[in-house]
């Protein structure tokens, strides 16, 4: 009975955890051609020397050996750095951007077929988008997913500045 009531406590204990541990998980995983925007959050710090922490995420790909990839992200606020790192799946340095104030890319050929993980780091918590694009990977379907995905921002980007020359001239 007690061994019983211990393993419902353990499991008890999994399912607390594991729907943010399972949902990064599967959350992890990011596709060529398409945009992601997400917050590097509090959770993430790494030492960081005199500069202060480093903030990071994790997102994993299934590239191709051979395959040529740009990996760009871009991040929002004052002041704030962004570097990439790309690692095959045995956890080997593929690829590493400078660390620059509001926008980084990588730009590589992938030696080794297999899961690979990108890591983006900043010296701030906050919204970030990445971009993976490949040479390798343009078809109708792609280059169509990405100009409805650009007509959809440049939408969005209308209306903001449509409301902003309502306000303009409001206050006028």
């Amino acid at each position: 009975m007690k061994m019983a009531l211990a393993l419902m406590i353990v499991m008890l204990g999994v399912l607390a955890v594991c729907p943010a541990v399972c949902r990064a998980a599967d959350d992890s995983e990011i596709s060529i051609n398409k945009d992601y925007t997400e917050e590097i959050g509090p959770e993430s710090p790494l030492p960081g020397g005199s500069a202060g922490p480093i903030f990071h995420i994790e997102r994993t790909i299934a590239l191709k050996a051979g395959q040529k990839v740009t990996v760009a992200v871009s991040v929002v606020g004052s002041d704030r750095t962004v570097e990439i790192h790309l690692q095959d799946s045995t956890g080997q340095m593929v690829g590493k951007s400078k660390k620059k104030p509001g926008s980084s890319t990588l730009e590589v050929v992938v030696s080794a077929t297999g899961v690979h993980t990108i890591q983006i780091l900043s010296n701030r918590i906050g919204e970030y988008t990445v971009h993976v694009s490949s040479d390798n990977e343009d078809t109708e379907a792609t280059i169509q997913a990405r100009i409805d995905d650009l007509k959809q921002k440049l939408a969005v980007e209308e209306q903001k500045l449509k409301e902003l020359r309502a306000k303009k001239k409001a206050a006028q």
